[in-house]
């Protein structure tokens, strides 16, 4: 159910420039979308004006799979490419967090690296052992 919520509505958190879709990439597969449909209207209105030579009834099983696989399709890219567009899920767009800083690789913050030892650190706590050492 998360999933299709996630298609219906859109992933709405904020990304990185490099994970996102750019304009050109949407604007494609709204074209795409849209030419897919046209294709599926076009198939079906050629179906319906042959009646000089009727198609056997595997041809019209084919054809009928086309238009439904055709539709199915461009509703699909563009309604997604649309859908992106408006809420703003491409570079420079309102869901845009700019270029990844150096730690966004592996997703942590600064609070991550508490435990993380400095080699300012580890040369103290490396005197700190040998002083112990010597006066045992």
């Amino acid at each position: 159910m998360e999933k299709i919520k996630l298609f219906i509505f859109g992933n709405r958190e904020p990304a990185y420039t490099n994970k996102l879709p750019n304009q050109l990439s949407l604007g494609c597969r709204a074209i795409v979308g849209a030419y897919l449909i046209y294709l599926a209207k076009e198939l079906i209105k050629g179906m319906v004006k042959n009646t000089a030579q009727p198609y056997s009834t595997n041809m019209k099983i084919i054809i009928i799979s086309a238009v439904v696989l055709f539709t199915v399709c461009g509703v699909l890219f563009l309604y997604d490419s649309l859908r992106n567009f408006v809420i703003g899920r491409y570079p420079g767009g309102k869901l845009d967090l700019g270029e990844n800083p150096d730690n966004a690789l592996d997703a942590k913050d600064a609070d991550d690296y508490d435990d993380v030892v400095t080699e300012d650190e580890a040369l103290e706590e490396y005197a700190h052992d040998e002083a112990k050492k010597e006066e045992e």
